[in-house]
């Protein structure tokens, strides 16, 4: 059931105080819930790989929308994106690198 979900998530929680700590910003709540639960309703070991699965997830789902010659089954990991999705992810992330280097 959803509350047996929402216990179990709680309890892995406090086991995490890492994350548990982002869950203060809604923006992160919801970071953390969409992995959850498309993660088969467990928590990532690092921070790291849940903002990699967060951006894995979104960039599918984009993908779905935007590209027809491009199956989002067939990514898998972000090392390995197709041109026409390297490209434009590859600006994005220098864009985020040279604002945290400006701030």
């Amino acid at each position: 059931t959803d509350e047996a979900k929402a216990e179990e998530l709680i309890k892995q929680l406090k086991h995490r105080l890492d994350i548990l700590s982002l869950c203060y910003i809604p923006l992160n709540s919801a970071i953390i819930l969409y992995v959850y639960k498309q993660d088969d309703h467990k928590l990532p070991t690092t921070l790291t790989e849940l903002y990699t699965l967060y951006t894995l997830h979104t960039l599918k789902r984009s993908v779905e929308i935007h590209f027809d010659d491009v199956d989002p089954d067939d990514i898998t990991d972000l090392a390995h994106l197709s041109d026409p999705i390297s490209l434009p992810f590859k600006a994005l992330c220098e864009m985020a690198f040279n604002g945290l280097q400006n701030d």
